[in-house]
């Protein structure tokens, strides 16, 4: 499954299907509503969504990185590399 055309194909599907299931939701994220809050003052307030939770290999496509691929950097001024 390393072909270039299928990666791009699953990439295309997922961030896809994330916009579609977030369209639903995309009008309460553009404009303010009245809520009464706890303290029982009425506040504007403009809905968002939480952190996407999810495992490696979804972080990995969801990012758009390679998966099991560690990023090394090479310090200027040494010749250390370091593997974050």
């Amino acid at each position: 499954m390393k072909d270039e055309n299928f990666r791009d194909f699953r990439r295309r599907l997922f961030h896809g299907s994330i916009s579609v299931i977030n369209d639903t939701v995309k009008q309460y994220m553009q404009r303010w509503d009245l809520v009464r809050c706890s303290d029982h003052h009425f506040r504007r307030v403009i809905y968002g969504l939480g952190p996407h939770i999810a495992d490696y290999p979804e972080q990995s496509i969801a990012a758009g990185t390679v998966y099991r691929w560690c990023v090394t950097y090479a310090h200027p001024t040494t010749s250390v590399t370091l593997a974050y």
